[in-house]
């Protein structure tokens, strides 16, 4: 089957893997098809259950997601309390308060405090150097900072500069995925809870060095898969994203719906795309394109036997 040997993933079958991270992943995304459908009260049950799966290394993000889920229930006590979890196990106290001041000022700041100090116990100030000149090269390339194409913007950019260009635009990426690479096989995958800093723009700089079907993007997939077996990087599904990116920039279309807007972007082979996507843990474009149309043609798949894990999710 040409898809899967796109993926490089093995064939699909009905069974499908169950572990602890599995379903922290699952049901992620179906709170967010809850949050699609303005059902706020349902996704944050789901996204709490989701997060009940993880550990301590990966959690700070997401209780930072149900905080922003009851903030948009105006449930302003109970946004408060999972930003504090937030912070405590890792997210910048600082981008709660600018996004949320109204209910930062009721956090106990004597728990920002201690909270802060412990995760600063941890940071390595080197690494963190590293993360930031990193992030910045490759940010200032691409948008046109460090390397100003924009006096040739509507014209013609001449041999000479297009092979410039393209040479730059190769070292850096080759820079970026030696950093990603070391940073991979040296602290697995990064959290703030880890690291004692949150390391912004990590993924970004992932999907930079993947957009290419290349050894590179090969080995990054493989090494997530396989902190992902390890629950080290619970989000499998990001994968899956990261290689629908790939195939969109090099063929044009998506392979399961998860680049682009449902009927408005055209889905190879749109009726292998549900089993696809249930291979790493997606929702089926059914419930992903909600509010979406879908190609006429497309035909739902049912969910496997227990896919969210508890017995109280379910969609036919």
């Amino acid at each position: 089957m040409i898809i899967v040997a796109i993926l490089a993933i093995s064939p699909f079958t009905k069974s499908y893997s169950q572990s602890k991270c599995d379903c922290f992943d699952r049901l992620r995304n179906l709170s967010r098809y809850y949050d699609n459908i303005n059902d706020y009260k349902m996704s944050i049950s789901v996204l709490k259950d989701a997060v009940s799966f993880l550990d301590a290394d990966n959690i700070g993000d997401f209780y930072f997601e149900i905080a922003e889920e009851y903030k948009s229930n105006k449930e302003a006590d109970s946004a408060a309390t999972y930003y504090t979890k937030a912070i405590q196990f890792g997210y910048p106290a600082s981008w709660i308060m600018e996004r949320s001041p109204e209910i930062y000022k009721n956090i106990d700041s004597k728990k920002i405090k201690r909270y802060t100090l412990q995760l600063k116990e941890k940071i390595d100030f080197d690494l963190y150097d590293k993360f930031v000149q990193t992030l910045a090269i490759d940010q200032s390339f691409r948008n046109d900072i460090l390397y100003p194409l924009s006096e040739t913007s509507g014209k013609t950019i001449s041999a000479d500069k297009k092979e410039i260009f393209d040479t730059l635009f190769s070292k850096i990426d080759d820079n970026t995925f030696e950093f990603v690479k070391w940073v991979l096989d040296n602290y697995q995958f990064p959290s703030s809870y880890k690291l004692g800093f949150y390391p912004k723009g990590f993924m970004r700089l992932i999907m930079h060095t993947t957009d290419k079907n290349n050894e590179q993007g090969k080995y990054l997939f493989s090494k997530l898969e396989g902190l992902n077996k390890q629950c080290d990087f619970p989000e499998k599904s990001k994968i899956l994203f990261l290689k629908d990116r790939q195939y969109l920039y090099n063929n044009k279309k998506s392979l399961c719906g998860l680049m682009g807007h449902g009927s408005q972007f055209e889905i190879e082979h749109i009726n292998d795309a549900d089993s696809i996507r249930f291979s790493y843990n997606q929702i089926r474009l059914k419930e992903f394109f909600a509010n979406d149309s879908l190609p006429k043609e497309y035909k739902p798949v049912p969910y496997p036997d227990n896919y969210f894990c508890l017995k109280k999710y379910h969609l036919e």
